[in-house]
């Protein structure tokens, strides 16, 4: 006796499979009692095992996953009824179900066709110009027919391919008796759980990219706002005095350049300093020109002076140059 959803042989006795534990049923059992190597009919004469039934063979190919509910949905469809129905798991995961009923070239079909779609009406609509609201309508409807077609006929085209399946199984004359053949299509069907694992990974990496199209975005506008209110801020340049020509030493510190109105004023706040120190000798040689930026030699003071640390100025004649003074209003957050 063979089990109807692995294929596997079993004991004519057995009420369930040794193998994958399916409960074998009454059909199955009683085909089994008359099919052993020595069955013989009221006469004594040896008789062929009976071959299994349709619906063993559509069984085997659904495999034991809601075999129940394709076994009725075929059974409608073989008897002529209407081939639309409602499938929920090709509504809310239709190219995962096509995966997980190990239907590839349907699941390859419905994963390709909407980008090629898309991109032929783009381009389309490119060349022709104008094709703004041409490109829109038509993404709503592969998006509607991406949504409403595979749930509405999911289970006949299910019940297609297993029907090919069990076809292709009966036509290939190799596999010997029709338990062979019936043991094959159980191989050959059911459902795929590592490509399983392999959709929920992928639809994971969707999600991450939708999650990072819908926040990159965001975030460069936060970004954009940002700089934009921070140039609002920072872009502001003030009144500066040139400090007079004087001979220093390595720490140094000038009262005189700036004026009042730019550190200790109400108005703004000092917050970016570029200045530009040449340093000579007595005969007006050039010893170096070097710009000090704020926060590095440069240190504001609470007089309203600055103090900048400045190596190899001893007995040097300093030039200063102030390249630039920014500040913000005083009411500006820190």
């Amino acid at each position: 006796m063979f089990c109807s959803n692995c294929g596997s042989p079993n004991n004519i006795t057995a009420k369930f499979c040794s193998k994958c534990g399916h409960a074998l049923t009454p059909d199955e059992q009683s085909i089994a009692a008359q099919e052993g190597d020595h069955a013989v009919d009221t006469e004594g004469q040896h008789v062929a095992p009976a071959s299994p039934t349709p619906e063993q063979f559509y069984r085997a190919a659904i495999g034991p996953q809601n075999q129940d509910y394709y076994l009725s949905k075929f059974l409608r469809f073989n008897q002529g009824g209407a081939s639309w129905s409602w499938n929920w798991g090709a509504f809310f995961l239709t190219f995962y179900w096509l995966i997980y009923r190990k239907m590839w070239l349907n699941a390859l079909i419905y994963f390709v066709l909407p980008y090629v779609i898309i991109f032929t009406v783009v381009f389309a609509g490119t060349l022709m110009g104008g094709g703004e609201s041409v490109v829109g309508m038509t993404y709503f409807l592969v998006l509607a027919v991406l949504f409403v077609i595979p749930p509405l006929y999911g289970d006949a085209l299910y019940h297609r391919h297993c029907r090919k399946k069990i076809a292709e199984a009966k036509a290939n004359l190799a596999l010997g008796d029709e338990a062979s053949r019936l043991q094959a299509v159980a191989k050959s069907g059911g459902v795929s759980r590592v490509l399983l694992i392999v959709g929920a990974i992928f639809l994971m990496v969707m999600l991450l990219g939708i999650v990072a199209a819908i926040a990159i975005p965001a975030y460069q506008q936060y970004v954009t706002k940002a700089e934009a209110a921070g140039q609002s801020y920072t872009q502001v340049t003030l009144p500066y005095e040139q400090a007079e020509k004087v001979t220093g030493n390595a720490g140094l510190q000038y009262n005189s350049l700036f004026g009042g109105t730019i550190y200790n004023g109400s108005d703004y706040n000092l917050r970016h300093i570029t200045v530009e120190i040449t340093a000579k000798e007595k005969d007006g040689t050039v010893r170096w020109v070097r710009k000090f930026v704020d926060d590095l030699y440069i240190a504001p003071l609470t007089t309203g002076a600055l103090q900048i640390s400045v190596g190899g100025a001893e007995n040097a004649e300093l030039e200063w140059a102030i390249v630039e003074v920014k500040g913000v209003p005083a009411t500006s957050p820190p």
